[in-house]
């Protein structure tokens, strides 16, 4: 009898994002793409030993919601507005801003996809 082999299928849209950063980070020398504010943030978090750029950044991918953000990082509610409140103070801009936001998030990506080098086969 012949045996099922399983196999794992994801969903191409889950990983769009990360591939186009993967390609982009790729080609584009750093500079390109790099953001004043997320290396503001992250020098930041380094210094004082914060996690301002994790709280951000699943605020950002939870699409500004914060009771799923807060979830995520299993943190009380007034801590998840004292941080983001405090990461709008840092930054100087308003995290009401969709395309900036956009823009720290995939910056954010774009680090982490260098750091961990490109993907090996198996």
């Amino acid at each position: 009898m012949a045996q099922k082999q399983e196999t794992s299928i994801g969903c191409f849209s889950q990983y769009r994002l990360r591939l186009l950063i993967r390609d982009v980070s790729a080609v584009w020398p750093p500079d390109f793409y790099s953001d004043d504010a997320l290396g503001l943030l992250m020098d930041y978090d380094s210094s004082k030993n914060t996690e301002y750029w994790k709280t951000l950044s699943a605020y950002i991918r939870h699409g500004m919601n914060k009771e799923l953000a807060r979830k995520e990082l299993n943190i009380h509610r007034n801590t998840l507005t004292y941080r983001l409140d405090k990461i709008q103070e840092i930054l100087g801009h308003s995290l009401d801003d969709g395309e900036f936001l956009i823009g720290l998030y995939v910056s954010g990506l774009i680090r982490q996809s260098q750091r961990e080098g490109p993907p090996t086969s198996s």
